[in-house]
């Protein structure tokens, strides 16, 4: 997993405005969440890749980071489908490979 602060920010903030939750609560758990996710700095400007260009971060990061996929229900990032090798993909498309990628229990 990948982070980065603007990434925190956001999640913060759609969080906190969406759904109500504490600020500061969300904060306290996305730093218990995200302890083992690598820390990536956002630092070049990309020039304008999605339909809602303040989601150019979350793309900088996955690439900067290296990813290979993003996981994601925004409907502007899913229409790219993928970035250079990071896929788009949905949180039901992710946890179908999952599923599809375990040894059978038979």
């Amino acid at each position: 997993m990948l982070i980065c602060a603007e990434i925190e920010v956001e999640v913060i903030r759609v969080l906190s405005r969406k759904f109500g939750h504490d600020a500061a609560e969300i904060e306290a758990r996305l730093a218990d969440y995200s302890r083992d996710a690598l820390r990536v700095a956002v630092v070049r400007p990309l020039p304008r890749l999605c339909r809602d260009p303040k989601d150019d971060f979350i793309l900088e990061c996955a690439a900067t980071g290296n990813a290979d996929f993003i996981v994601t229900g925004d409907k502007d990032l899913l229409s790219l489908q993928a970035h250079g090798d990071v896929t788009i993909i949905t949180p039901r498309q992710y946890l179908d490979r999952v599923r599809d990628r375990e040894p059978s229990q038979e």
